[in-house]
């Protein structure tokens, strides 16, 4: 007996990456002077950009969660079988609606961090070649005194199983990115 699973955890990978990338780019001058056209200050475009990066990060999670049905058909039609191929539906609402949100907080998570990353750049345009080199490094010289921050990281937002208190970690850790990001927007030049 040979069993497959095909789940969509690597389109969710992408789509992780995707909102990193994309809020990444919304910090950059061409798309703040196109902003500044619709709103008069650095805080409305701060906060319309964020509410901007929530409507794509739930579009982008609840698409890539969908994604697995058309993996699942993908595979069945296309991918040579030998008998059957044995799907499992949706299963448990409940969790699969838990599963979507869990998605969609991650995803914004990231975006954060991403928006945050954006904005330290803009500062000053060397950090692009040096905020990866610093937290690369980090991570290295962390990793050899025994202290590996990315399974620490991972840990505590992965592998929590109390779903309430996975989203006030998850909440709370993009409050504080999204706050450092207002803080350092502050700091860029106005434009006149």
């Amino acid at each position: 007996m040979n069993i497959t699973y095909y789940t969509a955890d690597i389109v969710v990978g992408f789509t992780i990456f995707w909102g990193f990338l994309t809020a990444f780019l919304l910090t950059t001058k061409a798309y703040r002077e196109d902003d500044f056209a619709f709103v008069t200050n650095r805080k409305t475009s701060t906060l319309s950009t964020i509410a901007f990066l929530f409507m794509i990060c739930v579009i982008g999670a609840l698409t890539a969660l969908l994604s697995s049905f058309a993996l699942k058909l993908f595979a069945y039609f296309i991918l040579p079988g030998e008998e059957m191929l044995l799907t499992q539906g949706v299963g448990n609402v409940s969790a699969w609606l838990l599963g979507m949100f869990a998605t969609i907080l991650i995803v914004f998570l990231f975006s954060s961090l991403g928006y945050l990353a954006g904005m330290i750049v803009q500062l000053n345009k060397m950090l692009v070649i040096v905020m990866p080199v610093v937290v690369v490094g980090l991570m290295i010289l962390l990793s050899r005194g025994g202290f590996q921050i990315q399974v620490y990281f991972f840990e505590f937002f992965f592998e929590e199983n109390n779903p309430w208190l996975f989203i006030l970690k998850t909440l709370s850790a993009t409050t504080i990115f999204y706050v450092l990001s207002v803080l350092v927007s502050n700091r860029l030049e106005v434009k006149q």
